[in-house]
């Protein structure tokens, strides 16, 4: 019926219902998409009476508990998040069904998702955010897994995070293969970004992400502030490798990765990764003496 990103094979009701942990399979699908009836077939309540199929995505999580290792499988379409999801238990897999881009949460009146409890996984999804919104906040929150989304901004005026760890108590996260594109609008007026990801912690990975600043006019002034940012002292042993800083149509990364003004020596590895920017000394900005060394700046190394 539907693939799902990152190799979880094809959704099926005898494969999935339960797994090894106990963990419940719920799936959300808006009443109007053409596969809900088929869904409905498919996924009646457990005989315990607990509903498995959702039309909105804050029923399923709702549905779920904390430590079962519950999964929540989202069908293609677009979903206008006007109240900020929250990911509150552990171990709830959050995952987009079907290809890239097929599932779509739009943030226009709000911030999109947040995550307080460990170990979630969020991957499959288009995040759209809105001006002043975010789309992932993470509080606290430890060993969660966010890969395979993509991440825009396509909006007037100045945009928040993509991603926002908001206290150093958010620790041994692994966010890999995301696409994190400020493709911003046709406008005369200046449209900016505060940052990409804004990664305050301990021990997290930060690992094959893309990068993008973009715009679409050259009438508008485009800027990123910054791709990474790194804001505390308390801030050590993360790790930024292997990902892709670009810029096009003369918009700019002001910082690529920003290790803030009170990083400590060492306290952030920043290691092959490619800066295509235009400005070789905004690759790496406050971060002379934190380790950063092996990357690819504007097609030279240093």
């Amino acid at each position: 019926m539907f693939n799902i990103n990152s190799g979880y094979g094809v959704l099926e009701s005898n494969t999935l219902a339960i797994n090894k942990a106990g963990g419940r399979t719920f799936v959300v699908a808006a009443a109007t998409n053409a596969a809900y009836d088929k869904l409905s077939q498919i996924f009646v309540p457990d005989p315990d009476g607990l509903t498995r199929l959702y039309t909105t995505i804050a029923g399923a999580i709702a549905a779920t508990v904390s430590g079962r290792g519950d999964f929540i499988f989202v069908a293609p379409g677009s979903y206008t998040i006007s109240t900020v999801l929250t990911l509150a238990n552990n171990g709830v897999h959050l995952i987009g069904l079907g290809n890239p881009g097929e599932v779509v949460l739009n943030g226009t009146a709000a911030d999109i998702l947040t995550i307080t409890g460990d170990a979630a996984e969020v991957a499959g999804f288009t995040f759209v955010i809105a001006t002043t919104k975010k789309a992932i906040t993470m509080t606290g929150a430890d060993y969660c897994r966010i890969h395979d989304n993509i991440f825009l901004s396509a909006v007037g005026g100045t945009a928040s995070h993509f991603i926002h760890m908001v206290t150093t108590a958010c620790l041994y996260n692994d966010i890999r293969d995301n696409k994190f594109i400020s493709n911003l609008v046709v406008t005369a007026a200046t449209v900016t970004q505060t940052s990409q990801i804004t990664g305050l912690g301990i021990g997290n990975s930060i690992e094959h992400n893309l990068f993008v600043a973009g715009r679409v006019s050259t009438t508008n002034a485009g800027a990123v502030t910054a791709g990474i940012v790194f804001a505390a002292e308390a801030d050590a042993g993360n790790l930024v490798r292997w990902n892709t800083f670009t810029e096009f149509n003369g918009a700019t990364f002001t910082a690529g990765v920003d290790y803030g003004t009170t990083a400590v020596a060492g306290s952030v590895i920043c290691v092959e990764n490619n800066f295509m920017l235009a400005t070789a000394a905004s690759a790496v900005v406050n971060g002379s003496n934190t380790g950063n060394f092996a990357n690819n700046i504007a097609s030279g190394t240093v």
